[in-house]
């Protein structure tokens, strides 16, 4: 099977109006005379090509640690000594899915665009299913079937043993959501702003919960006393009732929501896009909050020995006391997106760097690190797209090409609505800066 192109979709919304100024450091657009809807979407796509760097969660089983990497390899490693114990390779990258190992078998999505059923033991194939999208969150196992989503907007259903279909259900919009499982419903998060409940042996729709922006999460949602939480990109925590969908409550922060909580003694713990971790009560008020010095990503907060162990794209794996205070950091070569898991006395951290870390749960001390295939990070391109409205009085083609801003010539004419495309290259972190964003922040 040929590699598919690999594509990470980061997507912000903002409010434009006509006759202002969109800038930030690669390019300048002036909307001038254009009519601009109230609310339009900024898309910034990340596409990554080969390379070594980690971009998910390790799961550990038996004494073995499992992970998948941008190499489109999927290791297994000795926990305690970071020896391999057998590769298997895929053929596109591997980001944002974490294994999951299921009655002896382990099941991981890639940019190939298949979910692969691989023998635990020897890393030996089982089955492949392929889909007509990217995966990138976590696939998610009850008794007999195993659920996960595809860029292809659909929620899959499958038989855990053949790798056959049972239902397929289809969003609106890509489904970059970890299914979670709570009695007789399968839960998924969408682009197309909702969260689905689905009766999971039918695919049927029970609920949805419509939010004001994207919902992406690499672990299954947290359930918790009838309350399922779950974060989106407009900027909110959520609480509502697992059974109607009825909200409950939200708790706003300054950017995107996609962690997955964790709750403790009756406190909850999640992390924000703002580079902040909080700590907030059962009924939604903040209790602290610890700041970091970027973007926290796809994580769930870890407690163990009463202190919580995270990352952060900083580069730093922290860990901080149930008080909030700072016990000890370590810092890697490469941003860390994903959760730190806890084996024994062994805390673990995937990075960019192309390094699986293991550390000291209690010093934060190095005890190995594992790399991939290469010490190359993957390179990324990324593509921002702009939508807006042409004046119909003067839909003229010498008015689009006045409009065409030596963009490449991969825009295109919908419904009244020109999109124009912009790519370039970084081989380091992209700075936006504007009167949208509530910070300066890096990509």
């Amino acid at each position: 099977m040929a590699a598919s192109k690999s594509r990470l979709i980061i997507m912000d919304e903002f409010e434009l109006e006509a006759n202002e100024m969109a800038t930030d450091s690669d390019f300048d657009l002036e909307l001038g005379d254009m009519v601009v809807k109230k609310r339009k979407r900024f898309n910034m796509i990340w596409t990554i090509g080969f390379g070594g760097n980690i971009g998910s969660a390790p799961v550990i089983n038996e004494g073995v640690l499992y992970f998948g990497a941008a190499d489109y390899i999927v290791y297994a490693v000795n926990a305690f000594t970071g020896e391999k114990v057998w590769e298997y390779k895929t053929n596109g990258v591997i980001t944002g899915c974490s294994p999951l190992i299921h009655n002896g078998v382990l099941y991981i999505g890639s940019y190939d665009r298949c979910l692969h059923a691989v023998n635990v033991s020897d890393g030996s194939l089982l089955w492949m299913f392929e889909t007509q999208g990217e995966i990138f969150a976590s696939a998610t196992a009850s008794g007999d079937r195993i659920y996960f989503g595809s860029k292809d907007n659909n929620l899959y259903c499958l038989d855990a043993m053949t790798g056959e279909m049972v239902w397929k259900f289809a969003a609106a919009d890509t489904i970059a959501s970890c299914p979670a499982i709570h009695g007789n419903m399968v839960f998924a998060g969408s682009y197309d702003n909702n969260l689905y409940a689905l009766d999971k042996d039918t695919g049927q729709l029970v609920w949805k919960f419509t939010t004001k922006g994207t919902i992406t999460n690499k672990h299954p949602f947290l359930v918790d006393n009838g309350i399922i939480y779950f974060g989106s990109h407009d900027n909110n925590l959520y609480a509502a009732d697992v059974d109607t969908g009825r909200q409950v409550w939200k708790f706003k922060t300054y950017d995107s929501v996609v962690t997955r909580p964790t709750i403790h003694e009756g406190v909850i713990y999640f992390a924000s896009w703002d580079y902040n971790l909080y700590a907030i009560s059962t009924e939604g008020r903040e209790l602290w909050r610890f700041k970091t010095y970027d973007k926290i990503g796809s994580i769930t907060p870890v407690i163990a020995n009463d202190s919580i162990y995270f990352a952060s794209s900083d580069k730093n794996v922290y860990c901080v006391g149930l008080d909030g205070k700072l016990l000890w950091k370590y810092a890697t070569n490469g941003p860390i997106w994903a959760s730190t898991p806890v084996y024994g006395d062994i805390v673990y951290a995937g990075s960019w760097d192309c390094h699986m870390h293991a550390l000291n749960i209690h010093t934060g001390e190095p005890l190995w690190k594992f790399m991939t295939s290469t010490a190359n990070q993957s390179p990324f391109e990324e593509d921002t797209y702009i939508e807006f409205n042409i004046p119909k009085e003067e839909d003229t083609e010498d008015v689009k090409k006045s409009y065409d801003m030596n963009m490449s010539d991969e825009g295109e004419e919908f419904g009244g609505v020109y999109k124009s495309r912009m790519t370039y290259q970084s081989s380091d972190q992209y700075m936006a800066k504007g009167k949208y964003a509530t910070n300066e922040e890096e990509f």
